[in-house]
């Protein structure tokens, strides 16, 4: 998943790692739209309760970046929106490739406007590469890969179709709650974002 200013220069700020080319999931139906959201997408990934090895977490996990790779891919950006209010808790931060703090109300509504520019998403696709966890904290190392198209606003007022792309990483910090596991912090470590075949 990634996040792009309106602006003309548009610079992406992905919301977790970006990964090799791997499989992308494009539905046949829109969840929560089609059907109910994906079961426990508003409770967080199982029971905290739930013992579970490392391996099965990590497969849990990654349901829950599929999900969001998901509503992604349909620009569907309330049910977007809509589950990653409820994979994180109130204090979330993400820190960008440049080091600047987001809170998450200021990362849902980035990934609001995003999704109202992008006329289309061809690629999203969040891998977890490792993952590990001691005494109730998760530390997931996301590799994303992202291809979208969106319209931007020339100073002569003209519309243009740009193409953004790339590949990112970052490590994203899980927290166990009494509901499951809850998305802390993203910390982008680097981005191969290009705009138009040119990096930014």
């Amino acid at each position: 998943v990634a996040i792009a200013a309106a602006d003309e220069k548009v610079k992406p700020t992905p919301l977790t790692p970006r990964a090799p080319l791997v499989k992308q999931v494009k539905p046949a139906q829109r969840p929560g739209v089609d059907h109910p959201l994906p079961a426990g997408a508003l409770t967080g990934v199982g029971k905290a309760h739930v013992v579970m090895t490392p391996a099965q977490e990590q497969a849990a996990i990654q349901r829950k970046y599929d999900d969001l790779s998901r509503f992604m891919m349909m620009k569907d950006g309330p049910h977007l929106s809509q589950l990653f209010r409820a994979l994180t808790p109130p204090e979330f931060s993400y820190t960008d490739i440049h080091k600047k703090r987001f809170t998450r109300d200021e990362l849902i509504a980035q990934i609001s406007h995003q999704m109202a520019i992008v006329k289309r998403v061809s690629l999203a696709t969040n891998r977890v590469a490792s993952w590990s966890s001691a005494k109730g904290v998760g530390k997931a190392k996301v590799v994303s890969g992202y291809k979208m198209v969106f319209a931007t606003k020339a100073k002569n007022g003209k519309t243009t179709a740009s193409v953004l792309q790339g590949e990112s990483t970052s490590l994203d910090t899980w927290v166990k709650s009494r509901t499951g596991w809850k998305l802390k912090s993203v910390v982008s470590l680097k981005d191969s974002a290009k705009l138009n075949g040119k990096p930014l």
